[in-house]
């Protein structure tokens, strides 16, 4: 099932209104009225609606970010509610899509947001094409190496982000590595929220650790977090950095061996074990 729907947003950045509402931001050194128009100039895709994409995509937009992106085909759930801040008990079996748009679009009404109800591997082709960053908002590995394979194929950026429990981690790859498939082993069996459950703060926190990478790239400065892995550990108040290094014999990023993506109308793709 697909079904795309456009908030009534326009990007349009008034100069006063740029200066009162991010007169905080704008004195950052790192931003500046510069950097503050390259945010308003991005375009993001945030993958699921769940609690990471939420917290993502809201800080996005009050970051200014000018056209988010939202995929998700889920509608939200009693469970839904103690970590995924967009919704409330009036949204229980909304899309939530809908109501992510709804909320960002009253953060936010002078940037665009766009949704498409469905998973990420229906509606890619219509959603990623022009963005630039994608972050991942999901619980799902096989959903991520799709992501990865997408990011490979179009030359887009993208922020792994995996918590579970009080645990988490963040990462920017590249399509030109490092990549997922450049460490994460085929045998592992990642943790997810629905086998270990989470702490909404983990989810919270490890969101803005994405986001703020993010926001890095899109005013110029990713290449220090490129491949910079961020661990948390908020049981036990440890954070690490790990740095991940491309693989020289990668199957995807080097060799363009295509796991997921089966068929690219117009393009030439080789598949793995094809």
């Amino acid at each position: 099932m697909k079904r795309y729907i456009k908030a009534p947003g326009v990007a349009v950045l008034p100069e006063q209104y740029m200066r009162e509402r991010f007169l905080r931001q704008i004195i950052l050194k790192g931003v500046g009225e510069g950097g503050q128009e390259k945010l308003f100039s991005s375009k993001v895709l945030v993958v699921g609606a769940g609690a990471t994409g939420c917290a993502q995509a809201e800080v996005l937009a009050r970051m200014g970010v000018g056209e988010i992106r939202i995929v998700d085909p889920d509608t939200v759930e009693e469970s839904n509610l103690h970590r995924q801040f967009c919704y409330s008990d009036e949204d229980l079996g909304a899309f939530k899509v809908e109501r992510a748009l709804k909320r960002l679009e009253k953060i936010h009404p002078h940037i665009k947001v766009l949704g498409a109800l469905g998973r990420i591997e229906e509606v890619w082709r219509d959603v990623a094409p022009g963005v630039d960053i994608i972050l991942d908002g999901t619980d799902c590995m096989s959903a991520r190496e799709f992501i990865n394979e997408v990011s490979v194929h179009l030359s887009i950026p993208w922020i792994f982000t995996g918590v579970a429990g009080s645990f988490g981690q963040s990462v920017l790859l590249s399509p030109d590595g490092p990549c997922l498939r450049c460490f994460m082993e085929e045998s592992i069996t990642p943790l997810t929220c629905d086998t270990e459950g989470v702490y909404p703060t983990a989810a919270v926190a490890l969101s803005m650790v994405a986001a703020h990478t993010a926001v890095k790239y899109l005013l110029g400065r990713g290449k220090e977090e490129l491949g910079v892995m961020k661990v948390l550990d908020m049981e036990h108040w440890k954070l690490s950095r790990v740095k991940i290094n491309p693989r020289k014999k990668c199957p995807l990023h080097a060799k363009r061996r295509f796991r997921w993506i089966s068929s690219v109308k117009g393009d030439d793709i080789n598949i793995e074990g094809g």
